[in-house]
């Protein structure tokens, strides 16, 4: 398949070529995958000075084996909370960088993997890639948390504020945030 759109490349022009990578699926979607892995880099990333309570006593998530997640059994707890799809170009781009993080953090901070879609589908998709968090889907969540846009994620530290939410790729474990979770996780409760 490259060797033909290198060919196409040289004879018709990039335009082309472009056109045939967004047109032909199986050349899209490890292109806007790569593209958002590039931009995730970047790190837009703003940690939140201003205390805005994440509220999430509102919340009630549904574990793989169906037990309930209250956000109010979190209390205390620093919170990484991930709204993803498996269709969803930016969310497939950060999970690498969500996996690694949660390898070096899960005993110690609480990861929300939030997802709308079946558990069989999540699982296949995390068995396909090697990842090993839990994913969770949503019976109740707060409209602030919920948001309209994925991958949208919120660190939240143990008193129930919101350090940082953005919505997009990021590199999550980059230096930057583990930082501020090593400081999360030093604060006073």
């Amino acid at each position: 398949m490259l060797p033909k759109l290198l060919q196409l490349i040289k004879k018709y022009g990039l335009w082309v070529a472009l056109v045939v990578i967004l047109l032909v699926p199986q050349l899209r979607l490890p292109i806007q995958i790569h593209l958002n892995q590039t931009f995730s880099l970047i790190n837009w990333v703003t940690i939140e000075n201003d205390v805005k309570a994440a509220n999430l006593d509102e919340m009630v998530l549904i574990a793989e084996d169906g037990t309930e997640i209250r956000g109010s059994e979190l209390k205390n707890k620093v919170i990484f909370i991930n709204l993803w799809a498996t269709w969803c170009p930016p969310c497939i781009a950060e999970m690498p960088s969500i996996q690694k993080l949660h390898s070096n953090y899960k005993d110690e901070v609480i990861f929300l993997m939030v997802s709308n879609e079946p558990f069989e589908k999540t699982n296949r998709f995390k068995e396909a890639k090697g990842f090993d968090f839990l994913v969770y889907r949503p019976k109740s969540i707060p409209k602030p948390i919920y948001g309209k846009s994925i991958p949208k994620t919120l660190i939240i530290d143990s008193k129930g504020n919101i350090k940082v939410e953005k919505t997009g790729a990021v590199d999550w474990n980059s230096k930057k945030i583990r930082a501020l979770l090593d400081e999360l996780l030093d604060e006073p409760i």
